[in-house]
């Protein structure tokens, strides 16, 4: 859960007005869990080795699914979703 912690740090640095708010963990949570039964899904509907093998390892690197999780926190924070919480006066 290392990785959801770093998603939230790094929006609360690059977003001071908002830092980190109860209830963030779980929309960044929601997120996560669809993009890990994508990867299920992935390996349940087709055969995976070889070069398949390859691309899926290059697709679901640990390190892109932690910027897509972060760019979907950020896309959905910015649909209006943070308007839902208190701007912090800084």
């Amino acid at each position: 859960m290392h990785l959801l912690s770093e998603v939230l740090l790094i929006y609360g640095l690059e977003h001071p007005d908002y830092e980190y708010q109860q209830g963030f963990n779980d929309l960044v949570a929601v997120l996560y869990t669809n993009l890990l039964s994508d990867v299920v899904f992935y390996i349940e509907d087709m055969l995976v080795s070889g070069e398949d093998w390859d691309l899926y390892l290059n697709i679901h690197n640990p390190y892109r699914v932690q910027s897509e999780l972060y760019y979907l926190f950020k896309a959905l924070m910015d649909l209006g979703v943070k308007d839902l919480y208190s701007r912090i006066d800084t």
